[in-house]
């Protein structure tokens, strides 16, 4: 048995950030981690020489609070459509006919979803921060799908069938699963920019190196392989139980699990009726991300297709020697196994007839027993009726991470807010000491 000031579960961002604000205010905290990694849902890996981000990889400068780390540690980012990735051809597969268009005309489509959309965003979520500011209009809205929100709105068929194409990648789960009030918190926290703005950034040198800064610089002792098992609260705190039979006292824990994954952990005593109901539940995410390389050459294209399709999104993102390497999006896992290669082909000849498959590269997210999903998007009423609960702690069992963020709830940027948020609330509660020793940090 060991004891600490604050142990928090879990070496993502949300996790990392925690970690480093109570350690550096002088408080004892030990960072558990079930996988032999920092990162969590943020991996970066190498592959055909080149490194690929196969979890959270979006970054732009609309989002403060990743901006703030970026800047803080020297990082940089770089575009995925610079000059010479221009698209030359794009795809849409709607419904049982391949239509063929000009990148121009696949933007100008998209771009009058936008327009139609935009508006009614930025009414409900005026203050993206603040998701309940208009809550009356939230309620009116919330227990509709992303498919019934768009047939409100009126929209062409042709328009109707992109829009849905596109917000299916985006939530990584078909659009009947998804709430539309989630559609519209993303848009409304995109502040004016478009969601292709915001996708085609990344962090040069990966997003798990941003992780591994924030660690070194945290006082935090960090330790991997650790999976948590079971959460008691004691008198005068919390005892924490790993799988290993080790186990820590504190005076709180944080935990930065994802929704989906607290089904892992045992609390006692129980949660709360709401956050139990929200587990129950599960959040919506069950789709595949990978990268394909598929053999020939290729001019750079980008392709989408409706969700009864089992891939909805698919851009080219590198040239190499003999082929090219693709990125695509599946709306749900367990109807596509991203390992089978025969299957992944015949999937990516949905839009290319005469593709080969050479390898994948990909993490199966909704098996990973440490996220069971892919990234946050709540089903139609979850975010009135479990949203406000979910973040509360229970005594001294406190939750942070992107499924509990306020602003760009399902992005590294929530994840980071969360975490900071979190972090203030106990700062202010157990105080603080001069800044000590710093732990030996496992990265």
């Amino acid at each position: 048995m060991e004891n600490c000031d604050v142990v928090v579960i879990g070496a993502g961002f949300a996790g990392a950030v925690a970690a480093r604000e109570l350690s550096n205010s002088g408080l004892d905290v030990v960072l558990l981690e079930g996988r032999d990694r920092v990162g969590g849902r943020v991996w970066s890996r190498e592959a055909w020489g080149r490194t690929f981000e196969v979890g959270g990889q979006l970054v732009h400068w609309s989002q403060p609070h990743i901006w703030a780390e970026l800047t803080r540690y020297g990082f940089g980012i770089y575009d995925l459509h610079d000059q010479s990735h221009d698209f030359a051809t794009s795809l849409f597969l709607n419904g049982d006919r391949l239509e063929r268009m000009s990148p121009k005309e696949m933007d100008e489509r998209i771009a009058r979803v936008y327009e139609r959309i935009w508006p009614v965003a930025e009414a409900i979520f005026e203050r993206p921060y603040e998701p309940f500011f208009h809550e009356s209009e939230i309620e009116r809205v919330d227990d509709l799908t992303m498919s019934e929100g768009l047939t409100q709105l009126g929209m062409p068929e042709d328009e109707r069938a992109i829009a849905e194409a596109a917000f299916s990648g985006g939530f990584s789960a078909p659009v009947d699963r998804g709430a539309y009030t989630q559609g519209l918190r993303r848009l409304a926290t995109a502040a004016g920019y478009s969601m292709g703005d915001i996708v085609r950034f990344r962090v040069t040198g990966g997003l798990q190196a941003v992780v591994e800064a924030i660690l070194a610089d945290a006082r935090a002792e960090v330790l991997l392989d650790t999976a948590v098992e079971r959460i008691e609260q004691i008198d005068g705190g919390v005892r924490v139980h790993a799988a290993s039979g080790a186990a820590w006292t504190g005076k709180a824990v944080i935990v930065t699990a994802p929704v989906n994954a607290l089904s892992g952990i045992d609390f006692f005593p129980a949660l709360s009726e709401a956050k139990r109901a929200m587990i129950e539940e599960r959040q919506a995410t069950q789709g595949s991300m990978l990268f394909v390389h598929l053999l020939g050459e290729y001019e750079p294209f980008m392709a989408l297709a409706s969700s009864e399709y089992p891939l909805t999104w698919m851009e080219s993102r590198a040239q190499i020697d003999g082929g090219v390497i693709v990125q695509v999006l599946g709306p749900d896992a367990e109807r596509f196994d991203m390992d089978d290669l025969a299957q992944v082909q015949a999937a990516v000849r949905q839009w290319l007839p005469d593709a080969i498959v050479a390898g994948t590269l990909g993490h199966k997210w909704t098996e990973d027993p440490f996220s069971r999903q892919t990234w946050a998007i709540a089903r139609p009423g979850q975010l009135v009726k479990y949203h406000r609960e979910l973040v509360k702690p229970e005594g001294g069992v406190y939750f942070a991470g992107t499924d509990y963020a306020s602003g760009w709830y399902g992005y590294v940027d929530g994840a980071i807010e969360s975490g900071l948020a979190v972090a203030q609330k106990l700062r202010r509660a157990l105080g603080g000491k001069n800044p000590g020793k710093r732990h030996k940090t496992p990265l």
